[in-house]
């Protein structure tokens, strides 16, 4: 009997190891990822200092690309541009917003290098960064606080700020509001259009 339960403590012991050994890479793993994120995130915030990124009322939006890596600012004040950057935090390029105006949302869809934005001119715009083109825009008739694509990339949607707070979601192909929603009210679902 005693070598059975010295076989289940030794057997016991291997697994408490391996289980131990397996926390110790993770935690190295997250610690690594945690410092090489603060890293980056210190280095970024220096470029942005000595770019002039930070400059007015500052940088309001930002959306890392899923695909292409890149890092797209959107600001306000005397930064009404878009700003891209690298991983490493090098300004890439910069583009005018249409209409000058503060940017508060922005998404990269998530199949292609389209940027969706939108701010205080109550517009949607995609912003293509292969082509360096404006290529789609929507009124909405409010200030656009935050944007988000469709899975498929063939909708958009805003939380659009008009006399009350409301969800809309517009089909790209045709610029069709297939959503109008007040999220301020106690009424069933959605109001669709």
């Amino acid at each position: 009997m005693k070598g059975v339960r010295s076989e289940i403590k030794q057997a016991h012991n291997g697994r408490s190891a391996r289980f131990i050994k397996l926390f110790l890479n993770f935690t190295i793993l997250a610690l690594a990822v945690f410092f090489c994120s603060q890293a980056f995130s210190q280095q970024l915030s220096k470029v942005w200092e000595r770019t002039g990124v930070a400059s007015g009322n500052g940088v309001l939006s930002v959306a890392w690309g899923r695909n292409n890596n890149i890092i797209a600012t959107g600001g306000d004040g005397g930064d009404y541009e878009l700003r891209f950057w690298s991983d490493s935090g090098v300004e890439l390029r910069r583009s005018d917003f249409p209409g000058g105006v503060s940017l508060w949302g922005l998404a990269w869809s998530n199949y292609g290098q389209k940027l969706l934005t939108g701010g205080s001119n109550k517009y949607l715009w995609i912003y293509d960064y292969s082509t360096n083109q404006w290529t789609w825009n929507v009124s909405t008739g409010g200030h656009i606080w935050a944007v988000a694509w469709s899975p498929d990339d063939s909708m958009v949607a805003a939380i659009v700020e008009k006399d009350q707070t409301y969800l809309q979601i517009y089909r790209i192909s045709d610029k069709t509001k297939l959503v109008d929603r007040s999220l301020n009210s106690q009424g069933p679902g959605l109001s669709l259009i």
